[in-house]
Protein backbone atom coordinates (compact mmCIF):
# COMPACT_ATOMS: atom_id res chain seq x y z
CA UNK A 1 0.00 0.00 0.00
CA UNK A 2 1.31 3.65 -0.70
CA UNK A 3 1.49 5.91 2.16
CA UNK A 4 -1.05 8.79 2.37
CA UNK A 5 0.75 12.25 3.24
CA UNK A 6 -2.78 13.69 4.63
CA UNK A 7 -4.55 10.78 6.88
CA UNK A 8 -7.83 12.77 8.34
CA UNK A 9 -10.79 11.55 7.95
CA UNK A 10 -12.04 14.93 6.25
CA UNK A 11 -9.68 14.70 3.51
CA UNK A 12 -10.28 11.29 2.27
CA UNK A 13 -12.17 12.53 -0.67
CA UNK A 14 -10.62 13.70 -3.66
CA UNK A 15 -12.89 17.30 -3.26
CA UNK A 16 -11.68 18.32 0.00
CA UNK A 17 -7.88 17.40 -0.40
CA UNK A 18 -8.35 19.75 -3.89
CA UNK A 19 -9.75 22.55 -1.84
CA UNK A 20 -7.37 21.52 0.98
CA UNK A 21 -4.14 21.79 -1.68
CA UNK A 22 -6.21 25.57 -3.62
CA UNK A 23 -5.78 26.75 0.18
CA UNK A 24 -2.27 25.49 1.21
CA UNK A 25 -1.71 27.18 -2.26
CA UNK A 26 -2.99 30.24 -1.42
CA UNK A 27 -1.50 30.65 1.79
CA UNK A 28 2.40 30.55 0.74
CA UNK A 29 1.51 32.72 -2.15
CA UNK A 30 0.30 35.06 0.50
CA UNK A 31 3.44 34.47 2.94
CA UNK A 32 6.12 34.59 -0.46
CA UNK A 33 4.38 38.17 -1.21
CA UNK A 34 4.42 39.61 2.16
CA UNK A 35 7.81 38.51 3.13
CA UNK A 36 9.57 39.86 -0.32
CA UNK A 37 7.41 43.19 0.16
CA UNK A 38 9.03 43.58 3.75
CA UNK A 39 12.48 42.99 2.07
CA UNK A 40 11.93 44.92 -0.25
CA UNK A 41 13.43 48.69 0.55
CA UNK A 42 11.15 51.61 -0.31
CA UNK A 43 12.63 54.11 -3.09
CA UNK A 44 13.54 57.24 -1.64
CA UNK A 45 12.83 60.65 -3.29
CA UNK A 46 15.65 61.78 -5.14
CA UNK A 47 16.77 65.11 -2.80
CA UNK A 48 19.49 67.96 -3.88
CA UNK A 49 19.90 67.76 0.12
CA UNK A 50 21.34 64.31 0.11
CA UNK A 51 24.18 65.08 -2.49
CA UNK A 52 23.84 61.58 -4.12
CA UNK A 53 23.56 61.36 -8.11
CA UNK A 54 23.25 63.68 -10.81
CA UNK A 55 20.54 66.38 -12.03
CA UNK A 56 20.01 67.94 -15.05
CA UNK A 57 18.96 71.50 -14.56
CA UNK A 58 16.69 73.11 -18.06
CA UNK A 59 16.15 76.88 -17.47
CA UNK A 60 13.52 78.73 -18.50
CA UNK A 61 15.38 80.64 -21.21
CA UNK A 62 16.34 78.48 -23.96
CA UNK A 63 19.26 81.02 -24.51
CA UNK A 64 20.50 80.01 -21.33
CA UNK A 65 23.06 77.70 -20.47
CA UNK A 66 21.90 74.31 -19.27
CA UNK A 67 23.51 72.68 -16.01
CA UNK A 68 24.85 69.52 -14.84
CA UNK A 69 25.12 68.51 -10.94
CA UNK A 70 26.88 65.64 -10.83
CA UNK A 71 27.38 65.01 -6.87
CA UNK A 72 29.13 61.57 -7.27
CA UNK A 73 32.09 63.32 -9.60
CA UNK A 74 31.96 66.47 -7.54
CA UNK A 75 31.36 68.40 -10.80
CA UNK A 76 29.22 71.46 -12.41
CA UNK A 77 28.79 71.84 -15.18
CA UNK A 78 27.33 74.12 -17.80
CA UNK A 79 26.52 74.08 -21.02
CA UNK A 80 25.15 76.52 -23.71
CA UNK A 81 24.80 75.70 -27.69
CA UNK A 82 28.76 76.11 -28.18
CA UNK A 83 30.48 74.72 -25.05
CA UNK A 84 30.31 73.25 -21.90
CA UNK A 85 32.31 74.55 -18.59
CA UNK A 86 33.26 72.33 -16.26
CA UNK A 87 33.69 73.09 -12.32
CA UNK A 88 34.32 71.83 -9.18
CA UNK A 89 31.91 71.80 -6.51
CA UNK A 90 32.97 74.14 -4.01
CA UNK A 91 30.31 73.78 -1.15
CA UNK A 92 26.85 72.62 -0.95
CA UNK A 93 24.68 73.99 1.87
CA UNK A 94 21.35 73.49 2.43
CA UNK A 95 18.64 75.61 4.23
CA UNK A 96 15.24 75.24 5.18
CA UNK A 97 13.85 75.75 1.75
CA UNK A 98 16.30 75.04 -0.73
CA UNK A 99 19.85 73.64 -1.41
CA UNK A 100 22.85 75.66 -2.47
CA UNK A 101 25.52 74.69 -4.85
CA UNK A 102 28.32 77.03 -5.23
CA UNK A 103 30.55 76.28 -7.84
CA UNK A 104 33.18 79.34 -8.00
CA UNK A 105 33.68 82.40 -6.48
CA UNK A 106 30.47 84.91 -7.16
CA UNK A 107 28.48 81.28 -8.64
CA UNK A 108 26.31 79.39 -6.74
CA UNK A 109 22.47 77.69 -7.91
CA UNK A 110 19.89 77.51 -5.06
CA UNK A 111 17.50 74.71 -5.75
CA UNK A 112 14.26 73.66 -3.93
CA UNK A 113 15.46 70.01 -2.44
CA UNK A 114 12.98 68.11 -5.01
CA UNK A 115 14.75 70.01 -8.00
CA UNK A 116 11.31 71.42 -9.07
CA UNK A 117 12.95 75.28 -9.38
CA UNK A 118 15.96 76.75 -9.62
CA UNK A 119 18.33 79.95 -9.23
CA UNK A 120 21.40 80.34 -10.65
CA UNK A 121 23.66 83.71 -9.89
CA UNK A 122 27.27 84.18 -11.08
CA UNK A 123 28.65 87.74 -10.13
CA UNK A 124 31.84 88.95 -11.75
CA UNK A 125 32.93 92.58 -11.42
CA UNK A 126 30.31 94.91 -11.23
CA UNK A 127 27.62 92.73 -13.13
CA UNK A 128 25.53 89.49 -12.29
CA UNK A 129 24.19 86.92 -13.99
CA UNK A 130 20.95 84.95 -13.10
CA UNK A 131 19.18 82.20 -14.84
CA UNK A 132 16.46 80.02 -13.22
CA UNK A 133 14.38 76.91 -14.53
CA UNK A 134 13.71 73.01 -13.30
CA UNK A 135 15.81 70.36 -12.62
CA UNK A 136 15.31 66.57 -12.75
CA UNK A 137 17.13 63.90 -10.68
CA UNK A 138 19.14 62.01 -13.80
CA UNK A 139 20.17 58.79 -11.79
CA UNK A 140 23.65 57.18 -9.10
CA UNK A 141 25.74 57.25 -12.43
CA UNK A 142 27.65 60.15 -13.69
CA UNK A 143 26.30 60.81 -17.63
CA UNK A 144 28.62 63.98 -18.29
CA UNK A 145 29.43 62.86 -21.80
CA UNK A 146 25.67 61.23 -22.35
CA UNK A 147 23.98 64.53 -21.25
CA UNK A 148 26.35 66.95 -23.15
CA UNK A 149 25.18 64.77 -26.71
CA UNK A 150 21.52 64.23 -25.75
CA UNK A 151 20.66 67.86 -24.16
CA UNK A 152 22.93 69.79 -26.31
CA UNK A 153 21.30 68.35 -29.52
CA UNK A 154 18.05 69.03 -28.52
CA UNK A 155 18.64 72.48 -28.48
CA UNK A 156 20.23 72.70 -31.94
Amino acid sequence: MGSRLIDFPAFRDRDSVHAMRIILLCLTLLLATTSIGAATPALATPSLAAQEGSWVCLPDDQTAPQVFVDFEEKIYRRCDQNICSMYDILGVRPTSDATEVSFAPGAKMRADDDGARYTETIAFGNATITSSGACTFRGNEPEPETFEKEEMGKRR
